[in-house]
């Protein structure tokens, strides 16, 4: 992330069937930007199991605001398979 002013930030990133709209996975927490001309990155380890193949929003919220929304889209170990033939 870049362009983010110094000082301390909330940040908070949710993934969340598009279906279902049910939040399978979320992170939150706080971040310090020492200098606002660099970049700052989230490393944010997690495991989670999807329910079933389909579309899937990753957000991105700072300071209570979304910054950054992009879709996931999971398939199927068989479907994954049978575009590698």
């Amino acid at each position: 992330m870049s362009n983010l002013s110094e000082g301390q930030h909330q940040y908070a990133v949710n993934i969340v069937s598009d279906e279902s709209h049910a939040v399978l996975c979320s992170s939150a927490g706080e971040l310090i930007v020492q200098d606002e001309t660099g970049s700052v990155e989230l490393f944010m380890p997690v495991s989670i199991v999807f329910p079933a193949p389909g579309k899937y929003t990753v957000t991105l919220h700072l300071n209570g605001t979304e910054t950054l929304s992009r879709t996931l889209r999971v398939k199927s170990m068989t479907e994954s398979q049978g575009e590698e033939r």
